[in-house]
């Protein structure tokens, strides 16, 4: 897949700006940047839900299934089966081959050709036993005759990924794709994508998930991208050092900038009044230096609550951060409840309580706790 300058403007603001890059074969894109980046956007653009101002996108024959964030209420009355059934192109696909297969007709054969060509690239006729197994490995267990509108945020989240997996299309575009799993089916999710080989982007503020998967990150931000061929914990070091070098370099101009001026104070002492400038564009940096160091959110901690319910929910990375170190700094007791394993690693909890799911066919089992 080729990305040849895509361009992408919103009320007069550009969005994307000349974007390009290719995807190769087996290749696994993690796709990061602040929140409003437009890296879902980008996504969009790349399955055809939006058009892009300029540029063009190659798919090379290849199909592309983007994973929305959640469905459409246009679809809330329809069971769960028939939901999956309609979204990945299969009951359009069996009424097609049924039709040409009782009524054989000369003039439909090449519709019914390409028809069973794309049934069987889905697995159509292992439909079920895969729709088991991708449930099974999600932890949804609910009836199959379910109403959309009657399932929670998370059981929806992994029906649209249930979705994506049954379509095989050759390209995956994964929009926060953990977003409301809990963490067993994160894992499940996570090895199973991997057993795929597949070509992948994926937004994703769940930082280990992007680092189990990712082959490549592609950094998005003020419409340009930049491309590191790294994991994502090496892009993260990286971009830790290269933030040291640019701050030594500026600590270093701002000495000698200091120095210079003290220079022109000794020899111009009459000129000392009017050099009470306030900053210069060095002082830019410094400003941003002071931003990102500042923990503007710790003197709000009390709204935090003490208690944090899926804290980590719809944050950027940086915002992530920003709570852990909050945390990190507070003294008093906190209950929080997550599924960011990346997150829940960084808490240092004193006590973890796993909550599963009783299984109401046996005894139910004591909740497992781990000090």
């Amino acid at each position: 897949m080729q990305l040849n300058n895509i361009t992408k403007n919103f009320n007069s603001k550009t969005i994307l700006n000349n974007v390009s890059f290719n995807l190769s074969q087996n290749e696994v894109i993690g796709l990061v940047g602040p929140n409003g980046s437009g890296k879902s956007t980008l996504l969009k653009i790349i399955s055809g839900q939006i058009p892009a101002d300029k540029g063009k996108v190659k798919l090379n024959n290849e199909t592309a299934f983007y994973l929305n964030q959640e469905i459409s209420p246009e679809f809330y009355n329809l069971s769960v089966v028939d939901y999956l059934k309609q979204i990945t192109n299969l009951t359009n696909l069996e009424e097609i081959i049924s039709n040409f297969e009782q009524h054989p007709d000369e003039a439909n054969m090449e519709d019914y050709g390409n028809a069973l060509e794309e049934y069987l690239k889905k697995d159509g006729y292992n439909y079920e036993s895969n729709l088991a197994f991708i449930l099974a490995g999600l932890n949804f267990d609910e009836p199959l005759d379910k109403k959309i509108k009657e399932l929670s945020c998370g059981e929806k989240i992994k029906i649209l990924l249930a979705a994506m997996l049954l379509s095989n299309d050759d390209i995956f575009l994964l929009d926060e794709p953990t977003n409301n799993l809990d963490i067993e089916a994160i894992t499940w999710l996570e090895k199973h994508l991997k057993s795929l080989n597949k070509q992948m982007i994926i937004v994703s503020h769940d930082e280990e998930f992007l680092n189990n998967l990712t082959t490549k990150i592609i950094e998005l931000d003020g419409g340009k991208i930049k491309e590191y061929n790294l994991s994502y914990y090496a892009y993260v070091e990286y971009k830790e050092l290269e933030y040291t070098h640019a701050l030594e370099a500026y600590e270093n101009a701002k000495e000698k900038k200091s120095k210079i001026k003290q220079e022109i104070n000794t020899a111009q002492k009459w000129a000392s009044k009017g050099m009470k400038k306030k900053s210069s564009d060095n002082d830019k940096i410094a400003a941003n230096y002071q931003k990102e160091q500042t923990k503007k959110t710790a003197g709000k901690i009390s709204r935090l609550n003490k208690e944090l319910d899926e804290v980590t929910n719809h944050l950027d990375i940086e915002a992530i951060k920003i709570i852990e170190e909050v945390i990190d700094t507070f003294k008093g007791t906190i209950i929080c409840i997550t599924h960011n394993r990346n997150f829940k690693s960084k808490l240092n909890a004193d006590l973890v309580i796993n909550m599963q799911k009783p299984n109401l066919s046996k005894n139910n089992k004591p909740k497992s706790i781990q000090k």
